[in-house]
């Protein structure tokens, strides 16, 4: 990840121990297979269903990344 860019949720998600990255990958190729068939699903909710985290933490994480994201364009 570049300076520029802002962490990405599972990024955020690994860096805090709340998923492993093997978990993140998984996730992102049911997402990948979802968008085939022409369905979007957010990567959290993914996790959420795969049971490998709760939907507290991703709300949590989620607005960590807003609020970074909203810094970084101020």
């Amino acid at each position: 990840m570049s300076r520029r860019e802002s962490p990405r949720l599972g990024e955020l998600l690994v860096s805090a121990g709340h998923v492993r990255r093997e978990d993140v990958f998984r996730a992102l190729y049911y997402q990948r297979k979802m968008a085939e068939l022409g369905r979007s699903v957010q990567l959290g909710e993914i996790l959420v269903v795969l049971g490998l985290i709760d939907p507290a933490r991703v709300n949590e994480s989620e607005k960590i990344l807003e609020t970074v994201r909203l810094d970084k364009a101020a």
